[in-house]
């Protein structure tokens, strides 16, 4: 069995990731192969149901960073749950992501404040229609995880 300073020995000059790589049978290094491809979920997410339950309860229009608090999501997810503004680039989004975007269903539109030099956000007709409609089927996908 090798010692401390043996191993030390070992592993001097190479990275933390390099020292614990572990080749498979024949010697070589492990490579991953293809990602699987997920079933597609169809409806919305829970993220999604919880911004349409926020701005359902909000007075008036509300920024991302704002919805993805109070939504308890983080920014980055908002930003796919929402969806870009621009058209082409929510396109791309939505085909990275799965799943449509609350702008492309129509459930969100999005208002711009120039004196704050941002888009904020307001519940649709639709929005509030498809809000109902999941809130009546997943009445606990209004609910952060951490509180189920």
């Amino acid at each position: 069995m090798a010692t401390k300073s043996e191993n030390a020995k070992t592993t001097k000059g190479k990275s933390s990731k390099a020292a614990k790589a572990s080749p498979s049978k024949n010697g070589k290094a492990k490579v991953p192969g293809p990602r699987k491809e997920r079933a597609k979920k169809e409806g919305l997410r829970d993220g999604q149901v919880r911004i349409l339950h926020v701005l359902s309860k909000a007075k008036g229009a509300m920024p991302r960073a704002m919805l993805a608090e109070k939504a308890k999501i983080t920014v980055g997810w908002a930003c796919n749950f929402i969806g870009p503004t621009d058209l082409a680039k929510r396109k791309v989004t939505e085909e990275r992501t799965g799943f449509p975007s609350l702008m492309s269903l129509g459930a969100v539109k999005a208002v711009r404040d120039e004196e704050l030099n941002e888009n904020q956000y307001v519940i649709t007709a639709t929005g509030k229609k498809l809000l109902a409609n999941v809130v009546k089927d997943r009445p606990d996908a209004v609910r952060p995880r951490a509180d189920r």
